[in-house]
């Protein structure tokens, strides 16, 4: 098809531009993404070298779908967890708090924890007592412990370099150590203070290859949409450059995204319309994992949850997004961006 007409080349499209503009120019109409200079035309010229996906690794850009559970109640917690597997979620988030315990028997009943992802996020309580009752939990239901992916953390960051190898010997599919972005004031901080987590994490330990694939990292989303694709795409590349500083090559990195909205704002149909805008961004930029968090809606949690679950149904079921590996590659405007985002956090990042 493309045979059919002449390449135009990129100072014939600027001559363009410039006339229509009437003589003004196109470096007025710039833009700026955090204080990241963005130019509104962007051509194949620009372009030295082929893009190829970010993550290789991959043959899809296929997601978890996630539903997260708060429920203290086991009895509630567990009927949660099943409707929303009933519903097409493929991973289930428990928050746990120490003061409230966690009854396995009644919380994971009739749940297969080798056919989903599950992350287990504890508050005030010790991570290797909590993965050892899984353990036992685990061996008494049968389950196969290399078939068991997921995650276990607690909200402080483990210093014990026993735990994290005595809880990888024991459970070889889930990772470990969060890191998660913090509420920086940009973009730039926020990822590159993740690349220094990374790397401190990775001096401790004289196992990088295990430390590296037990590493679990969550983003949080904001309502730029070009910004939070670029953001994910950028993450992985950096992810990638830290982990071949340590000779490791071959790493699958594991991002998840977290999609919060306002539950200050007073259009509950708005947050849903802004859920979905996030996380399309989201999974176009290529997560594994997507959270939703939504307000609760005056239908009632349930529908709530419905809602968040049929963002992703939607987005692969009908828009096919999880079928293309790095929906972006080639879109002259967000690999500039993703360059342009690489480039100055890792320049940060040496300085750090």
């Amino acid at each position: 098809m493309y045979s059919e007409f002449d390449p135009t080349s990129k100072k014939e499209w600027l001559d363009k531009v410039e006339s229509d503009l009437k003589g003004k120019s196109i470096e007025d109409l710039n833009s700026s993404f955090e204080g990241i200079e963005l130019s509104p035309f962007h051509h194949s010229d620009d372009i030295t070298s082929k893009h190829f996906p970010i993550s290789i690794s991959r043959e899809t850009n296929s997601w978890l779908i996630n539903q997260i559970i708060s429920n203290p109640n086991p009895n509630e917690a567990n009927k949660e967890a099943l409707a929303s597997l009933k519903q097409g979620c493929t991973s289930l988030s428990f928050i746990i708090n120490d003061e409230n315990g966690f009854d396995f028997n009644k919380v994971l009943k009739d749940i297969q924890l080798e056919w989903i992802f599950t992350e287990f996020q504890l508050i005030g309580m010790d991570s290797l007592v909590f993965t050892e009752r899984l353990l036992t939990y685990a061996e008494g239901r049968g389950f196969d412990l290399d078939k068991i992916s997921g995650a276990i953390y607690e909200q402080k960051m483990i210093k014990d370099i026993d735990i994290i190898e005595v809880r990888r010997g024991l459970f070889p599919e889930i990772r470990l150590v969060k890191i998660a972005a913090s509420y920086e004031d940009s973009t730039v901080n926020e990822l590159s203070s993740m690349l220094v987590k990374t790397k401190n994490q990775l001096k401790r330990h004289s196992d990088k290859k295990s430390i590296a694939e037990c590493l679990f990292f969550e983003i949080n989303l904001s309502d730029s949409y070009l910004g939070n694709i670029a953001k994910v795409r950028s993450l992985r590349l950096l992810l990638q450059n830290v982990f071949m500083a340590y000779g490791l090559n071959d790493v699958n990195t594991f991002i998840a995204a977290y999609v919060n909205t306002d539950d200050n704002e007073k259009d509950e149909n708005y947050n849903i319309i802004r859920a979905n805008a996030q996380a399309l961004s989201a999974v176009i930029g290529g997560v594994e994992l997507l959270k939703i968090n939504n307000p609760n809606h005056s239908k009632g949690m349930n529908f709530s949850n419905r809602i968040n679950q049929n963002i992703s149904h939607l987005l692969q079921l009908e828009s096919h997004i999880n079928r293309v590996n790095d929906p972006a590659s080639g879109s002259y405007f967000l690999e500039n961006l993703t360059n342009s985002i690489c480039e100055t956090v890792w320049s940060d990042f040496q300085k750090r």
